[in-house]
């Protein structure tokens, strides 16, 4: 028999990582009772949970069921490029950052399971559910936190090197934009340091070495509004834009191996300002999805 020593700093530091990892864990709090010896030797842990019994055993099956959900519009094909996008746009389109942060944190929402319930949550929440989908699409992935930020976001593996992803910051919401729900950004999107710092970042600690491969990914350097959706094993993008002078939106197909997209057709469309039949925005709130197989865009 032998003892191992453990004090209360470490144990907080190592159940905080575990909870950061296992986003499988929802039901289990941040908080434990616990009690140590003079010297600072840990005595006792108590975890405790927000649900036990039947109750978590609904939550759990729910839990699945919103899961499998999701899951179920991922393309087996695709590659682990193209599934890291998914749940990127995913996340940023049909979630929100809690607006009431800060403001009442009883009801403030950390954990993937009531994240996906309510639709809301703050970083960790985000973070959490990418990485139960990154589990079940069999990516490599991980929680990266700055205490000086008080803030996390992921860091995930595509063909063996390792890339910064802050979807929480990519949801154009979060950047102070409460009028563009499903907005998405890429400036977070498979970054390096160097990228993610650029962007605000600083004060983190990782036990992987960055690459900047996709610093330079097409989708960072377009300037105006965009929207990526698949269609089977195909990708399509809107973005806005002028052709002979007239404003409307280009269409067209993904080439991720060469890093751009190609030129499909152009719709001329103009979202007028509330109330006038001349004054327009210079941008375009028009939207691309997929929907029974068919590729729809809303103007």
């Amino acid at each position: 028999a032998f003892d191992i020593y453990v004090n209360e700093e470490e144990f907080v530091s190592v159940f905080t990582k575990i909870l950061n990892s296992n986003p499988e864990l929802f039901y289990v709090k941040s908080e434990c009772r616990r009690a140590s010896a003079a010297d600072g030797k840990l005595l006792y842990v108590e975890p405790q949970y927000f649900a036990t019994g039947d109750e978590l055993k609904a939550q759990k099956k729910e839990y699945e069921s919103l899961v499998s959900e999701i899951m179920g519009q991922v393309n087996t094909s695709w590659s682990d490029l193209e599934k890291v996008l998914f749940v990127h746009d995913y996340l940023v389109k049909n979630f929100r950052y809690d607006p009431d942060y800060g403001i009442s944190e009883e009801n403030t929402v950390y954990d993937a399971y009531r994240f996906m319930k309510t639709g809301e949550g703050v970083c960790q929440a985000y973070t959490l559910l990418a990485i139960e989908l990154f589990n079940r699409l069999g990516i490599n992935s991980g929680a990266v936190a700055s205490v000086e930020m008080a803030h996390a976001w992921n860091c995930v593996e595509i063909d063996g090197k390792w890339y910064h992803l802050d979807i929480t910051w990519d949801d154009a919401m979060t950047q102070g934009n409460l009028d563009r729900f499903d907005d998405v950004l890429y400036s977070n999107f498979l970054c390096s340091d160097a990228a993610i710092k650029a962007t605000g970042h600083y004060g983190w600690e990782a036990d992987v070495l960055f690459d900047d491969r996709y610093d330079g990914l097409f989708l960072k350097k377009i300037d105006k509004r965009v929207d990526v959706a698949p269609l089977g094993e195909s990708w399509y993008i809107l973005v806005s834009g002028t052709e002979n002078r007239v404003n409307g939106l280009v269409l067209g197909q993904i080439d991720f191996k060469n890093n751009t997209y190609n030129r499909l057709a152009f719709l001329p469309a103009v979202w007028y300002a509330w109330g006038s039949t001349t004054s327009y925005y210079p941008d375009n709130f028009s939207g691309i999805g997929s929907y029974a197989d068919t590729l729809v865009i809303s103007v």
